[in-house]
Order: structure tokens, then sequence, then C-alpha cells
């Protein structure tokens, strides 16, 4: 896939939308490799569209070395991170707080409880000024079958779980002659296989057609 390329989801409703390059994906990916069979994550940053219903997500942290890290559980830390939001607040192309994003080794990239606690925690804790943070997860083997699930979690306590929903994206069911819109999916997994580039997202398949 072309590292300039875009790649976005969306809610079934159409109120959130999650954008990323996949440059800036495949570094996340790296970050994961890295990691082993231990979890890692961190903060992602961005800015929000015009219509304020997609949250444009240019880059993200590596694990704070005061994080805690295990082969299933994570504690991100904060060691840096004000120093580097802040920053990042300080350009001419202000950008701030969008979310969180973590690793899932060899397992499911479906959010845990602890995940949903933690991310409804943030909704509405004041200090993050970040009332709809996004929580991106990648699970799997990151160097050749993983998994992502992205979601939006909300101060009213609402969870939003997100689809792919690129115009240069198809989506086809597994049975044979049928199609489906990817935003009409209710599911929020996109697995790539690394040998040709197909992606997965649960029972239906998705293919480039551009």
């Amino acid at each position: 896939m072309n590292n300039a390329a875009n790649i976005c989801f969306k809610s079934a409703c159409g109120r959130y939308g999650v954008s990323f390059r996949w440059s800036m994906f495949r570094r996340m990916l790296h970050e994961c490799v890295k990691a082993g069979n231990k979890e890692t994550g961190g903060i992602v940053w961005g800015k929000y569209n015009d219509k304020l219903d997609e949250a444009i997500v240019s880059g993200f942290s590596k694990a704070p070395i005061d994080s805690k890290a295990g082969w299933c559980s994570f504690v991100r830390g904060v060691a840096g991170l004000q120093q580097t939001l802040q920053s990042l607040w300080s350009r001419a192309n202000k950008k701030y707080y969008l979310g969180e994003w973590h690793f899932h080794p060899f397992a499911s990239s479906a959010a845990s409880q602890v995940d949903v606690r933690q991310m409804l925690a943030h909704a509405t804790d004041s200090r993050l000024q970040c009332p709809e943070p996004i929580l991106m997860i990648i699970g799997g083997d990151p160097s050749c079958n993983w998994s992502v699930d992205i979601s939006v979690y909300t101060r009213k306590g609402e969870i939003y779980n997100l689809v792919p929903n690129n115009a240069n994206w198809r989506c086809n069911s597994h049975q044979e002659g049928t199609t489906a819109s990817c935003d009409t999916v209710e599911c929020c997994k996109m697995t790539m296989l690394k040998k040709d580039g197909t992606f997965l997202l649960r029972s239906c398949e998705l293919r480039r057609t551009k």
C-alpha cells in the first residue's frame, strides 16, 4: 500500500470518524514488533476536521519510560508526554491529544473491560480536555497477520465501534455473489494479510478497487 494512503474508519451512525496515514500505522506496527510478547502503547495526537466529525490522527507516542507492561497488561506511563503535547500545541499547525493506542500481542484486538473502564474515565477527565477520546488496539502478530479495533468513548458513557469507510474499498461477503457497503457492517476489526495486501473484516473481505 502507498505510504501516503489514508485509512478511514467511521461509526455506523456517521457521527464519528478516524483517519490516519498508512505510513504512520506502519510505524505503530513496528513498535508492536519491538515489544515482542509484551503489551505496549501510548497516546495518539492530531486534530479534527472542519465538521468536527473526524479525528485525523497524525502521530503517536512510544510507550513512556515509566510504563508497566506484561504479556496481558499495560499501564501507560506519563513521562515526557506533557512536554510532547505542549510542543505540538505551540506549533503553527496545532496538534493535540486525541486518545490512546496499545497492543495485545498475539491475541484479540477487542477492548478488554479494563480498557473500556480506562477510556470512559479519560472521557470525563478534565485534565485531558478530550470528551470523546479514541482507542486504537492492535492485536495478533504485528509482523504478518494483525487486526485493529478502533472505538470512540464519550463522557456520557457511550461507546462507538468504527469500521473501514474508504471509498476506494469494497466489502464483499464471504457468501459468493453478495456484496455489502462497509459502513453497514456492524463490527470494527480489520486484519491485514501481509503477503497480498488483502484486508479481512470478520465475516467480510475488503479488497482495494483502485
